[in-house]
């Protein structure tokens, strides 16, 4: 079954519930990638420097 869609007024006026995690949830988390360096190096970038995703992909990675 289809969702209703939402007019713009009736997005805008829901709240996001924002979660912000702890430094040590993130390391935590960071610690499980092991075997994915790509993977943990673009989510460390992301966490410490807060770029948006489109930003960390435009990047030229000189390996």
């Amino acid at each position: 079954m289809p969702k209703k869609q939402q007019s713009i007024e009736e997005l805008e006026k829901e709240e996001e519930d924002i979660v912000f995690r702890e430094k040590e949830e993130l390391a935590h988390f960071l610690k499980y990638m092991d075997g994915l360096e790509m993977d943990q190096l673009v989510l460390t970038i992301l966490s410490y420097t807060g770029l948006r995703i489109c930003e960390i992909l435009a990047l030229k990675w000189g390996i």
